[in-house]
């Protein structure tokens, strides 16, 4: 579950140790209003008001791992689904330094139109992301990262539909993945599988952190929830029309509570998509003040 790109009112209840058993039990009751997205962002349905929402956690908890799931009881209008999801805290033993895993698996099992993904004669639509550390040490460290996204994935409120502004609104290249798609969150695409790589290093003070993404797709035929749904309708080639993504990252405190920080991006189009579109970059700079 995720709600940055539109709060959601409602009463969150937690339990932690559940009669001394390290069982934690969270349960969500509230609403979830929708409302049209942009290109590319989500579902595409009409506006309809609010909507009664309810889901609940379960995780069981040690020092170095938890395991647990999420179950989706009623999402937005009819949705349903489930997810299991794992974390362990991994010793180097000397090598690589200590390291973390993350990984969850969903099934989305009703649409929000009340249709049931798991009475059909394809396979329950699916996704599952993952995190590991691969090297850690005192001053850099190398993730490596993981998503699969089945096209018939679409909850409402999920990594799949993040929070972002379209800064390519005004480009004629729309094939391009939205930049703050990848730079603000982890990435997670409809029909589409993402493995990459994350740097974080420093260079004297300075923080940097490169990644490394590579994209490609899961099924021709499932592109109705995806950024390139409408290439798709018009008879474009059933793929990804990016197949590499490279971004930097870095940030350093001019004065106090006074940050500035500097992004650069590229995007390559696959060889097949070459024709008529043109590889994108992106440079920026932001500024950030505390008080």
């Amino acid at each position: 579950m995720n709600n940055e790109r539109q709060s959601q009112n409602g009463v969150r209840a937690q339990f932690a140790d559940l009669w001394n058993t390290n069982l934690d039990l969270s349960v969500f009751a509230g609403t979830g209003n929708d409302y049209n997205f942009n290109w590319g962002a989500g579902p595409r349905v009409p506006v309809s008001g609010a909507d009664g929402y309810l889901s609940a956690a379960l995780h069981y908890s040690q020092p170095t791992w938890r395991v647990g799931g999420t179950y989706l009881i009623d999402g937005w209008r009819e949705e349903q689904g489930w997810s299991a999801d794992a974390w362990a805290k991994i010793s180097g033993n000397g090598w690589g330094g200590t390291r973390e895993l993350l990984v969850e698996y969903a099934q989305q099992t009703r649409t929000w139109d009340g249709w049931s993904l798991s009475d059909q004669a394809f396979e329950t639509p699916e996704a599952i992301m993952a995190m590991l550390d691969l090297w850690r040490g005192s001053k850099w460290a190398l993730r490596g990262y993981f998503s699969s996204v089945g096209g018939g994935y679409n909850p409402y409120f999920s990594r799949v539909n993040p929070y972002f502004e379209n800064l390519n609104r005004n480009e004629h290249n729309w094939g391009a993945v939205p930049w703050e798609r990848f730079l603000r969150n982890p990435l997670a695409i409809n029909n589409v599988k993402v493995y990459g790589a994350k740097v974080d290093f420093y260079l004297g003070s300075m923080p940097f952190e490169v990644a490394y993404y590579g994209l490609e797709d899961c099924n021709d035929n499932s592109w109705n929830n995806s950024p390139w749904k409408f290439a798709a309708d018009q008879g474009a080639r059933s793929e990804v029309p990016v197949d590499t993504i490279i971004s930097l990252h870095t940030k350093t405190d001019v004065a106090p509570g006074v940050t500035v920080g500097f992004t650069a991006a590229y995007q390559g189009y696959n060889d097949s998509w070459r024709g008529g579109l043109d590889d994108e970059t992106l440079v920026s700079g932001d500024v950030t003040v505390s008080f």
